[in-house]
């Protein structure tokens, strides 16, 4: 069994990205990746300060002719205003009987919500 790891969504290409930073009003994180690798799924992932899942959901690359990706957050998951939230963005390739054979994690990013 063997694992190879593809390089990681570099912290500088996700926005927002800081702990001053708000969630625009679209609700979308952007990030930057060469889509030159053999990645086949990103899987985005949402926590509060205090470590609770928000969101964790499985998609494919939307935008191949680009090097910029992004994700809208559903109006459905509710976040506190006034409070800071970490996001990342993990990359998968290479299933072999449905297990993931090579990938990347992102570093975590932030974003505060002051609400709408």
């Amino acid at each position: 069994i063997g694992y190879s790891l593809l390089p990681i969504i570099s912290p500088g290409s996700m926005n927002p990205n800081g702990l001053n930073q708000e969630l625009p009003n679209d609700r979308i994180l952007r990030w930057g990746y060469n889509y030159q690798l053999e990645m086949e799924n990103y899987l985005l992932t949402i926590v509060s300060a205090n470590g609770d899942l928000m969101c964790r959901t499985l998609f494919q690359p939307q935008v191949y002719t680009q090097w910029t990706e992004s994700w809208q957050i559903p109006s459905t998951i509710n976040f506190e205003v006034d409070q800071i939230y970490l996001w990342r963005v993990d990359t998968g390739a290479k299933y072999v009987n449905d297990r993931e054979s090579v990938g990347s994690e992102s570093h975590w990013a932030y974003f505060s919500y002051k609400g709408i």
